[in-house]
């Protein structure tokens, strides 16, 4: 069975010869050691290596996002995924200076936006060491957005998707191919958690921008060749969401449904994907939004596959290896994860993946094993 077929009948709920695979993000440095290369794939310091070639001029910039996506479609070749998804630029704009060989500015003192990032070479981190003195507040975030969607025109849409449709060329029949379009949530700092409480009024408007985008390019994703949406956003943590349920219920739930339904009016299958632990808003986000899948499974916050799939059985899970014992254990732990992890999962609706991302430090052995295993093991 094609990759491609595997994962389409997965998600139309039909028999398949095996669980499909997929990681969404596995470090460059991890990606180096399995192919036995530099490369650029993914993780905090793809966006240093970025900086680096935006700095070098516009030139320097196309040959990194090319880059990108060779190495990614060549690991994903080498590990044997089912699915892959495009990656090109992952920071929002070009450096203004470099500071030193591992920090740069971004945007500008004059108007407040001015803020540092820097690379740690032994961590593999890249972080941010000065903020803007005019933080991002609700208000401007949501004029900014106005703004986008008033320029927003079909002509513009149609041609943002260049490497959407460089990686549908390449295997757009052989394997799915994965697009962020789609993604939504309620961003976790400071400003935006008060906003919920004193003005959930900018915060319905900031989501319905959102909203409003999405509907607006799902049906050129599809035009260009995806088959899934794999979006989401950031919910909470391990405690839970930073947010409560009824937050939830009242100004995300309704607008993501909108999302879900114009992907399934296209054709397209929708995947939410949050770290931390949402037992408090499952029903309503695994449930009633009518999405079609949940990434990652993130075991570390009590998201156990196995417990997820008890109670949403026609859901497709994503995940769930332990990231502790994909960094720190031996190859035969991994290997027996991995086994129980599929054992967990109860056959079909399951793309199988860690659960959350392959960071720096990660044995490539250990990763190597755990698909080879899966593929293996998770025949049905």
């Amino acid at each position: 069975m094609r990759s491609k077929e595997r994962v389409l009948r997965i998600f139309r709920g039909e028999s398949v010869d095996r669980l499909a695979c997929f990681e969404q993000t596995i470090a460059c440095s991890v990606a180096s050691d399995i192919l036995g290369r530099p490369a650029l794939t993914s993780g905090s310091s793809l966006e240093y290596h970025e900086a680096r070639a935006w700095w070098e001029g516009e030139e320097a910039h196309d040959a990194f996002k090319l880059q990108v996506l060779k190495d990614n479609l060549e690991l994903s070749e080498e590990l044997g995924f089912d699915m892959v998804r495009p990656r090109l630029s992952v920071l929002e704009s070009k450096p203004s200076c470099r500071i030193n060989e591992y920090t740069f500015g971004f945007g500008n003192s004059q108007h407040g936006t001015f803020f540092t990032m820097s690379f740690d070479p032994n961590t593999q981190i890249w972080g941010m060491v000065k903020k803007p003195v005019q933080c991002s507040n609700p208000y401007s975030v949501v004029h900014r957005m106005q703004r986008i969607l008033e320029h927003l025109t079909d002509e513009t849409t149609d041609s943002n998707f260049s490497a959407l449709d460089w990686l549908v060329g390449k295997v757009g029949d052989q394997k799915a191919v994965l697009c962020s379009t789609g993604e939504i949530s309620i961003p976790i700092d400071q400003e935006w958690l008060i906003a919920c409480a004193d003005d959930p009024g900018i915060v319905e408007r900031y989501l319905d921008c959102i909203v409003e985008i999405s509907l607006r390019k799902l049906p050129f994703v599809k035009k260009h060749g995806a088959d899934v949406i794999w979006a989401g956003g950031l919910i909470g943590g391990s405690d839970g969401p930073v947010y409560s349920p009824e937050i939830f219920k009242h100004l995300l739930l309704p607008r993501l449904k909108r999302i879900v339904t114009k992907c399934h009016e296209l054709g397209l299958f929708y995947v939410y994907r949050t770290d931390g632990n949402i037992w408090s808003i499952a029903e309503k986000l695994l449930g009633e939004s009518g999405i079609d899948g949940y990434g990652v499974s993130d075991i570390d916050a009590g998201m156990d596959i196995g417990d997820v799939r008890k109670r949403f059985p026609k859901l497709v899970l994503c995940g769930n290896v332990n990231n502790k014992t994909l960094q720190l254990g031996t190859v035969e732990q991994v290997k027996a994860e991995t086994r129980a992890c599929v054992d967990k999962a109860l056959g079909g609706g399951h793309i199988f993946g860690s659960s959350n991302s392959i960071i720096h430090g990660t044995p490539a052995d250990n990763v190597i094993a755990m698909f080879e295993t899966a593929r293996e093991y998770g025949r049905y």
